[in-house]
């Protein structure tokens, strides 16, 4: 059973490779994820499109979290598993790991990627800082009268229900 479950991934991975290849000769980026459930059925696919869209946050592992959540009508995805053609950057993996997935497997290190020309490794480095230490984007807590508001409403609209 743990063969057939591993033959499985490598099938699926390389289909997310051919994904990435179609996504090339169609102009785009060569990153492509695809979500599966805990079964190893697909329930999400994503491709990057920050240039089509001109969107910053539509890396394919984002569009195939978005994807599956919307397909699986959760907004979380506890024990599911991403494939991506590439290592995450670290909004990625953040966004991963806030979504729940449970496991991340990719085919090229973010390593072997920076030989092809995309470079995010100092994307990973702000993980390791607050984000008050970082140069930029510069963060700082903006204290007006009504900053908590939303927050005391939300609590009291709980209450009801």
């Amino acid at each position: 059973m743990a063969n057939d479950f591993v033959q499985n991934l490598n099938d699926l991975m390389t289909a997310t490779l051919n994904d990435a290849c179609s996504h090339v000769d169609n102009g785009g980026l060569p990153f492509t994820a695809t979500i599966l459930d805990i079964n190893g059925h697909i329930i999400g696919k994503g491709i990057n499109q920050v240039n089509e869209l001109k969107d910053p946050t539509a890396h394919a592992e984002i569009q195939a979290i978005r994807n599956a959540c919307k397909n699986s009508h959760r907004t979380h995805l506890k024990g599911n598993i991403l494939l991506a053609s590439g290592e995450p950057c670290a909004m990625c993996y953040l966004t991963a790991l806030y979504s729940g997935l449970s496991h991340i497997f990719y085919a090229v290190s973010s390593e072997e990627v920076r030989e092809f020309g995309f470079d995010y490794q100092n994307s990973y480095r702000l993980l390791w800082a607050s984000p008050h230490a970082w140069s930029n984007p510069r963060v700082a807590l903006l204290q007006v009268e009504n900053r908590l508001e939303p927050f005391i409403n939300y609590q009291n609209k709980l209450q009801y229900y």
